[in-house]
């Protein structure tokens, strides 16, 4: 702090100038009687503000030609007077070496008719002219800021301190006296320091990093900017002057919101009980609390999850996405509140959305909801209507919010492809800043498997037969698929792509087929992670029919593995001649055969005979 606007801790004026010593008090005796004047005149400058870089001014009796940075006060009074030794001593002036003291002094113990007054002019000067110079005496005059027009600083500076001048003062080269003087009284700032608190609004542990701004409301222009909390969650300013004063919070501690409350933290900087004191008071109205240091809590930034209830689903079957945020406790002070989802192009929304606050269902007038139209598009569920709060959400601060919904995957959706499913927390509580936004992790996902299969002859070539027909089994429930419509898909080939919705049913006849193409090949789209069987209802002209099923599990990536590498199903020829089989047909052959030799044998010897 620069001379200008240095606090002295108490109210001490140093005298200005040389203080004679027993041979200069004789004054014009130490000079020819004809070259002492018998008058002098004193100028006092009232200038305010800081000097620029370090220049200070010197109260040398000179006038300061340097003096940029200052500006000149007018209207302000002071009042002058001459006093002897005696009378300051009366007044309540002590001295200490060379130095006057006037902690205690009273002005108005100086005689009323020793004193004259004057105001400043728009230069920020008085003069005190013919101002005599007495021989024998002291040649000591006080002066004293009386009145006028400090306050229209808005009560930035305090009065300056009274000034004892003698006239003459000797020269700055020692060599004479100076009979016109010019003094620069100081105008003190009144100061204080500040600080402030900031805690977390739930748990009051300190919170470091939260930072703010300190603005003059009665300068009207920022003070500083960066101030910000230290480990303790402290921030304190020192040196603050007479005046009006506010905070403004400009971000938060990591995880934490900007409290709307903390963008005006006002507060004065006083005069306290009988002006001896400087104290900083803030003013209740933001809902703080305050003991000479302001306490602002911050409640932690809201966290959002998305979860769905199965990672795998079928054609046509819902997923049901959970989205929870935290519902901030100062809810009703917030300006924007919303959850959105951007819905993967290959999700169809299809509603079932309810919400829920503490595991009850909250009235659906407490939000508006903007759903998507078809494939993709986005879900929005919002809690403000206008720029405020819906009425009964305002009171659900603290707790946890959760909006569930369900969609399906979209009709070919490719197995093993995987939609990752995220939703933003979009929010603000401090009008005029921009909103912030929260996005759930890349956990929540949904996909849907398959199998490939290829049908090949039971011979050296394997070669690949089409015309099979199969239908999949799960738990004793058959395959089929659906339109939208609810018509039944009756065959299913390699080269469809559109299967429709998956259904179970109870019968082979209410089932869709599989049936293989010239290159054998059959697959299964759009299952759950599951295990299933594959049953052959027909077998290709000229082959055997299968009577076992064929055992397969849809899992994560089955459908690419199996893509180039098929299950192979193998079927055996048809035999020329019925087979009634066994090893018994082989007994009755050979039994018959030996009877025929038998009869030959029999009819042979006869007709020798």
């Amino acid at each position: 702090m620069n001379t200008m606007n240095r606090l002295t801790g108490k109210l001490q004026i140093v005298m200005l100038g040389l203080i004679f010593m027993s041979t200069m008090l004789v004054g014009p005796k130490v000079f020819a009687a004809e070259a002492a004047p018998k008058t002098g005149s004193i100028t006092v400058h009232k200038l305010f503000g800081d000097p620029v870089g370090d220049k200070t001014i010197i109260n040398d009796g000179t006038v300061q030609k340097d003096t940029q940075g200052l500006k000149p006060l007018a209207g302000v009074e002071y009042t002058i007077a001459p006093v002897t030794s005696e009378e300051l001593q009366t007044a309540g002036v002590k001295k200490s070496g060379e130095a006057y003291d006037l902690a205690d002094f009273n002005f108005d113990k100086i005689p009323a008719n020793l004193k004259k007054s004057g105001t400043t002019d728009d230069l920020g000067q008085i003069i005190f002219t013919d101002l005599a110079v007495l021989e024998g005496a002291d040649n000591l005059y006080v002066i004293v800021e009386t009145g006028g027009n400090q306050d229209s600083l808005g009560g930035l500076y305090k009065k300056s301190a009274p000034l004892i001048v003698t006239l003459p003062m000797m020269t700055t080269d020692g060599k004479g006296f100076n009979y016109d003087i010019n003094v620069y009284p100081k105008s003190d700032f009144a100061l204080s320091n500040v600080s402030l608190h900031k805690v977390d609004g739930k748990t009051n542990q300190a919170l470091a990093g939260a930072t703010f701004r300190l603005y003059s409301e009665t300068l009207s222009k920022e003070i500083g900017s960066g101030f910000t909390t230290d480990e303790k969650g402290n921030i304190l300013v020192k040196d603050l002057p007479l005046g009006d004063y506010y905070f403004s919070e400009v971000t938060a501690p990591s995880g934490y919101l900007v409290n709307k409350a903390a963008q005006k933290i006002n507060f004065q900087v006083v005069e306290g009980k009988h002006g001896k004191t400087i104290e900083a008071l803030y003013q209740d109205g933001n809902n703080l609390t305050y003991n000479g240091t302001v306490n602002v809590p911050n409640d932690k930034q809201p966290t959002v999850e998305k979860t769905n209830n199965q990672q795998s689903v079928a054609y046509g079957e819902n997923t049901t996405w959970t989205i929870s945020a935290d519902v901030p406790r100062n809810i009703s002070e917030h300006s924007v509140f919303n959850v959105s989802d951007k819905l993967d192009p290959r999700l169809v929304y299809t509603d079932n959305l309810s919400v829920t606050v503490a595991g009850q269902e909250i009235p659906k007038t407490d939000y508006t909801v903007t759903a998507p139209a078809g494939a993709g598009g986005k879900l929005i569920v919002d809690f403000i209507k206008g720029s405020t709060v819906t009425t009964n959400f305002g009171t659900y601060g603290s707790q946890k919010v959760e909006i569930s919904f369900t969609t399906k995957l979209v009709a070919g959706f490719v197995p093993d492809q995987v939609v990752t499913n995220q939703a933003d927390l979009n929010f603000t509580n401090v009008p005029g800043v921009s909103n912030e936004t929260i996005t759930t992790p890349p956990t929540a996902t949904v996909t849907t498997g398959g199998y490939h299969f290829k049908k090949v002859a039971k011979n050296e070539k394997g070669a690949p037969l089409a015309d099979a027909e199969f239908v999949v089994v799960k738990d004793g429930s058959y395959l089929a698929y659906t339109t939208e419509a609810g018509t039944k898909v009756e065959t299913m080939t390699s080269n469809t792509s559109d299967y429709g919705n998956v259904a179970w049913v109870k019968t082979v006849g209410e089932a869709t087929r599989f049936v293989t193409s010239t290159d054998g090949l059959i697959d299964v789209r759009g299952l759950a992670f599951g295990n299933y069987e594959l049953k052959e209802v027909k077998a290709p002209t000229g082959y055997r029919l299968l009577t076992k099923t064929e055992a397969f599990t849809v899992g994560k990536d089955s459908w690419t593995t199996t893509k180039g590498k098929p299950s192979v199903i193998v079927n055996s020829n048809m035999p020329l001649l019925p087979q009634t089989g066994g090893i018994g047909s082989v007994i009755f052959t050979l039994v018959g055969l030996s009877l025929v030799l038998v009869a030959f044998q029999i009819n042979k010897r006869a007709k020798k005979a």
